[in-house]
C-alpha cells in the first residue's frame, strides 16, 4: 500500500494503471488486490477512458494516508 501511495505522490497524483504497477515492483495479482482494497476505502480513484486506458488518481484521503505512513516511518527509523 505504501509503495502505491508513494508512486502516486511522486508521479503527480495520477498515473496509468500499468506504469503504476511497474513502479511499485509488485506482481499484477498483488497490485490488483491492493488497488481494489484502496479504492474501496477512498484512498484512490480508478477510472477508465473510452480508449480502454485505466487511470489511478490519488484522493485527498490517500494523500493524507501517505503523509501519515511517511511520518510514522520517519519516527521509527529516522528521517530519510
Amino acid at each position: 500500500m505504501a509503495r502505491l501511495l508513494e508512486a502516486l505522490t511522486e508521479g503527480g497524483s495520477r498515473m496509468k494503471r500499468t506504469p503504476l504497477q511497474m513502479a511499485t515492483g509488485v506482481n499484477y495479482t498483488v497490485f490488483s488486490r491492493y488497488l481494489s482494497w484502496m479504492a474501496l476505502r477512498g484512498l484512490v480513484d480508478v477510472s477508465s477512458e473510452p480508449d480502454g486506458a485505466s487511470w489511478v488518481t490519488l484522493t485527498p484521503r490517500g494523500a493524507a494516508a501517505y503523509r501519515y505512513l511517511r511520518e510514522g516511518i520517519d519516527r521509527l527509523v529516522g528521517a530519510t
